[in-house]
This record gives structure tokens, sequence and C-alpha cells, in this order.
């Protein structure tokens, strides 16, 4: 069979690209000879392997709303300030968006905590994530429910109110990702943790480690 990789591997390293290119190259050449090799059900997997080592899609969804109702709300600022109404459209869709993923969210957190084994300081800190997502949730449904009704036909009150409330929003949101962030990376909750084997393991960037 013509081995594809060998050949550009070969070629390259006659002397037609840099070296790193070079490595480069054969890396994708491999990589994509690897997938071509697999059977149909592993091909999604090898693409991302992350999926498949998560107990849960929780970490997966989570970041949809962290990043959607900041910017749905720094978007608003900026339309309402502007009197943009483009502006405000373009945030009402991030809205929405946002409301929709904060709910899948919520469910696959209360799956999460369900079936990951975790210690009693780590119990009051969950409680606290999960009502932390559940008012985030809650929030973003009222904001999203008012605005398509509104059809951005808000008064000079209503509409301070509404970019209040999208503050708040954006603010219990940072407190909830504060905390799910302090139980993975203080407590490891949902993560396989290495082992220190030895100093063979560590890796630091831009040091070796001696």
């Amino acid at each position: 069979m013509f081995d594809l990789s060998s050949f550009i591997y070969l070629g390259i390293h006659g002397g037609s690209l840099a070296p790193g290119m070079a490595d480069l190259v054969n890396l994708i050449v491999v990589f994509f000879e690897g997938l071509t090799s697999k059977p149909l059900g592993e091909l999604f997997f090898a693409l991302i392997p992350g999926v498949n080592s998560l107990p849960n899609i929780h970490p997966l969804i989570i970041h949809f709303p962290i990043v959607l109702f900041p910017t749905f709300f720094i978007v608003d600022v900026i339309g309402s300030l502007t009197k943009n109404k483009e502006l405000r459209q373009m945030a009402s869709g991030l809205l929405y968006l946002g409301a929709i993923s904060s709910v899948l969210t919520v469910i696959a957190g209360f799956q999460a905590a369900s079936n990951v084994p975790h210690g009693l300081e780590v119990h009051d800190i969950l409680e606290k994530h999960k009502w932390y997502g559940l008012v985030v949730a809650l929030l973003g449904l009222i904001l999203s429910v008012w605005r398509f009704r509104a059809r951005l036909f808000f008064c000079k009150e209503a509409n301070v109110f509404h970019l209040i409330s999208s503050a708040l929003l954006c603010a219990v949101l940072t407190l909830g990702a504060d905390l799910g962030g302090l139980m993975v990376y203080k407590f490891g909750i949902g993560v396989e943790a290495a082992s220190s084997a030895g100093d063979s393991l560590l890796h630091e960037h831009g040091l070796d480690k001696k």
C-alpha cells in the first residue's frame, strides 16, 4: 500500500521546507491517516477525545451561557447608548440563545451533581453553585419573555430596569462560574487526577524541570 506520510516526510526533508514546517506537515498527514484507519463509530471520539472522557456533558455546554449572556449585555448597552436598533436586535438573539443554553446547562448540572462523587465540604459549594445556576436560568427566561413581548419598545424607565436586571444576571453568572471553577481546580470534582509519579511527569511551559 502506498504510504503517503512516508512519501511526504522524505520529500520534506529533501530541503524544500523548514524543519519546523516539515514536522507540522508530517504531523497533519499522520493524523489524517490515523483517522482513515478508524471505524466510523470511533471517528467522532478520535476527533474530539475530550468529550469521550467527560463523566457528563455539563462542562461541555456551560461555556455557552458564560459567553452568550455577557456578550448580550455588552451589545445591548452599546445599542441602548447609541440608539442602534440593529445592535439591540442582535442582543435579543444572544439573550434567547443564552436562556436556552442556561436551561440545558442547569439540567445537565443536576444530572452531574447526582453522579459525581464529592465530600461534605464540596457539597455546600455545590448547593450554592446550583442555586446560582437556577437564578441565572430564571432571569434569562424572564428577560427573554419580556424582551420578546416588548419588541424593543421599552420606555426609558423600563429600559434602565432591563439593563440593571441584565447586569445582575451577569453578576450571578460570574459568582456561579467562580464556584464551579473552585470545585474543579481546587477539589478536582469530576476530574481524573494525574498521579505525580516523579519529576519526569512535570512540565512547565518555557522551562525544563530540573
